[in-house]
């Protein structure tokens, strides 16, 4: 009888033991998964990469400068100087970038949230004062240039650079229209899904009368945006001062506040003219 009884509480200890060893098991397998999880977000953010295009339309110069191709025949000096430029002040401008796609991102969702037109235009405002401050490292980054180079060196990187570099046009308008303004193609998901969403005519209606006033609108702002934008490129490259320069990145701020203000309008009235479900089936696709 003893030896049984011992047999059964080396039996119990036994299972016990697979117990444990099968939850560690277990809890080992979801913390890798946590972790698979974990590294596939970070992945994705560092697939997404940003261009400074996006943000100031004026010439990349240390993209030249760095360059094996660059024809400046730069001295050790200058080269220093150039690196020394560049470790510094690069990080700033990245840092600036991906603050400006996370308050795009929110912007975003706060129009399908149905948030006001000022709490949207705040976070707006934030985006331009953030491309402010890239506009005024890259106009540091010119003149830096400027004072380390000759008058020929100079001169052969603003033509090098117009011919490796040109100023590239958006020309589809809905990238253009993206470009300008981070709120969602309300109206293209409507006139893509008239069907699924069960847009009725007179729905339909209500929403082609303001499209029609206003779509051209909007696209001669964000055409005047990409024309300001040239003409930035071409002022850095003339040595324009930066005041001038300056006062162009304003008027395009104005601009995108105009654009996403007729956005939001835009959005009011959907909301006003669809069903509650028809705008759920909107967001989700949006």
């Amino acid at each position: 009888m003893i030896y049984l009884k011992v047999i059964k509480k080396i039996g119990f200890v036994l299972i016990l033991g697979l117990m444990l060893v099968s939850c560690n098991k277990n809890e080992k397998k979801v913390n890798v998964s946590e972790t698979q999880k974990s590294v596939a977000v970070e992945k994705s953010k560092a697939d997404k990469k940003l261009k400074i295009e996006d943000y100031f339309s004026g010439p990349n110069y240390m993209r030249y400068m760095v360059s094996e191709k660059n024809q400046l025949a730069l001295t050790d000096k200058q080269e220093s100087a150039f690196k020394i430029w560049r470790t510094e002040n690069h990080p700033k401008i990245e840092a600036r970038m991906e603050q400006i796609d996370e308050i795009n991102s929110e912007i975003k969702s706060l129009s399908k949230e149905q948030a006001s037109s000022e709490k949207i235009l705040q976070k707006l405002d934030a985006t331009n004062k953030l491309r402010l401050e890239i506009a005024e490292i890259k106009i540091q980054c010119r003149d830096h240039i400027i004072e380390e180079l000759d008058d020929k060196q100079w001169n052969t990187l603003v033509e090098d650079y117009k011919k490796e570099y040109p100023f590239m046009e958006r020309e589809e308008m809905m990238v253009l229209i993206s470009h300008v303004n981070p709120l969602p193609n309300y109206m293209q998901t409507i006139n893509d899904n008239t069907e699924k969403f069960k847009i009725s005519e007179e729905e339909q209606k209500t929403l082609g009368n303001w499209s029609s006033e206003n779509h051209p609108k909007m696209m001669q702002m964000a055409q005047q945006v990409q024309n300001l934008e040239k003409d930035i490129y071409q002022a850095s490259l003339n040595k324009e001062p930066r005041a001038g320069i300056f006062n162009k990145i304003n008027e395009i701020g104005k601009l995108r506040v105009d654009v996403v203000s007729k956005k939001t309008n835009c959005r009011d009235l959907v909301i006003k003219t669809l069903s509650p479900e028809q705008w759920n089936l909107l967001i989700e696709k949006s």
